[in-house]
C-alpha cells in the first residue's frame, strides 16, 4: 500500500518495526497507545504544533491548546492599511504593505512590512510617502522586487534611498534568487526570462544581467533570509512551523506557495508575515498566525 501522510499507515509502520526489534512481542494494549500517540503527534505536526510542548502543557485538546496561542498572539497591535489607503479602488492596489507597532525594544519605532514590488515603483513611491519612515523605523521588504513590473530600476532605486533613512532589511525572494542564479547559466538564465526577466532587462536598457549596474547587483546579492522581532518574523513565501528560523529550507521560504498549502502557527507564537502568494483581489489575507501581504501589485496597476 502507499505510504501517505496517514496516522495510521505511520502507526502501522511503527508498529512492524517494533514487532522487529523486541522479536513479535507486542501487546494489544502497546499497540493501542503507540496508535494513539502516533495520531496525536500527526495532528500536532499537520497543526504546526510542537509535540513535546503541547504534552508538556497538560492540555488535552489540541483546539484549545492552538486558541491559547492564538490568544498571545495576537494581544500585539497589528494595522493593515496605513493613513489614507483603502481596501478599494486604484489607492488599495498600491497598499503593499503592513504597519506593526510591536512592544519591547521596538516601541520607539515602527516595524513596517512592504510585499511583492514586481518592479512598480509608482505603487512604492506611494507607499513610502504614505508610511513615511523615520530614523527610528525599521522597513523590512520581503522580496521580489524585480521582473513581471515596468520599471525593476526604479524600483532597486528607491530601496536603495532607504538605506541610512532608517533600520532597513530587505529580504531575499525567489525572483531575485533566479536572478542570481540566471548570471551563471544559460538553462537558469531561460527560467528567469520566462519568470518575467525580459521586462527587467528593459526597464535597464539591457541584454544580459550580467550588465546591471553593481550598486545594484551588490543590493540583490545581499538580500537576507528570515528577520524577526519580538513578535513577528518576516520571511517572502512560507515556513516550516515546526523549525526554527535558521533552520528553514529556502525551497520553503522563497519559493513555497500559500495556495499549495498554508502552514499553521509558528512553534515560537510569533505571527508569521509573508508575501509571494499573490492576492488577486488586491487585500491582505490575514489568518491570524500568518498575514500576506502580496497584493497582486503588478497585476492590478502595472
Amino acid at each position: 500500500m502507499p505510504w501517505n501522510n496517514n496516522p495510521g499507515e505511520h502507526a502501522v509502520k511503527a508498529f512492524a518495526w517494533l514487532r522487529e526489534v523486541t522479536d513479535g512481542q507486542m501487546s494489544k494494549e502497546r499497540l493501542s497507545d503507540i496508535l494513539v500517540l502516533l495520531s496525536i503527534r500527526q495532528t500536532c505536526k499537520y497543526r504546526g504544533i510542537i509535540f513535546l510542548k503541547f504534552l508538556l502543557s497538560g492540555e488535552e485538546d489540541i483546539d484549545v491548546y492552538c486558541c491559547k496561542g492564538r490568544k498571545k498572539i495576537r494581544s500585539v497591535d497589528l494595522e493593515i492599511y496605513p493613513s489614507g489607503f483603502s481596501r478599494g479602488g486604484r489607492r488599495g492596489t498600491v497598499t503593499q504593505g503592513s504597519r506593526i507597532r510591536a512592544s519591547g525594544v521596538e516601541s520607539k519605532g515602527r516595524t513596517v512590512a512592504i510585499g511583492d514590488i514586481h518592479g512598480c515603483s509608482g505603487a512604492l513611491s506611494a507607499l513610502l510617502s504614505a508610511v513615511a519612515p523615520g530614523a527610528d523605523d525599521t522597513v523590512v521588504t520581503l522580496g521580489n522586487y524585480m521582473d513581471l513590473g515596468p520599471d525593476s530600476k526604479g524600483v532597486i532605486g528607491l530601496l536603495l534611498g532607504l538605506v541610512g533613512r532608517c533600520k532597513y532589511v530587505p529580504l531575499k525572494g525567489d525572483h531575485e534568487e533566479m536572478f542570481l542564479a540566471a548570471l551563471k547559466g544559460q538553462d537558469a538564465l531561460n527560467r528567469w526570462h520566462r519568470a518575467g526577466g525580459d521586462q527587467t532587462l528593459r526597464s535597464y536598457g539591457i541584454e544580459h544581467p550580467s550588465d546591471i549596474p553593481q550598486l545594484h547587483h551588490s543590493f540583490l546579492s545581499n538580500c537576507e533570509g528570515p528577520h524577526a522581532t519580538e513578535t513577528h518574523f518576516f520571511v517572502h513565501a512560507s515556513y516550516r512551523a515546526d523549525q526554527p528560523l535558521k533552520d528553514q529550507l529556502a525551497a520553503v521560504v522563497r519559493f513555497k506557495s500559500l495556495d499549495n498549502e498554508r502552514p499553521g502557527p509558528h512553534y515560537t507564537g510569533k505571527v508569521a508575515v509573508v508575501g509571494h502568494t499573490p492576492q488577486k483581489r488586491g487585500e491582505v489575507l490575514d489568518l491570524g498566525h500568518l498575514v500576506c501581504i502580496d497584493t497582486y501589485c503588478h497585476g492590478r496597476a502595472g
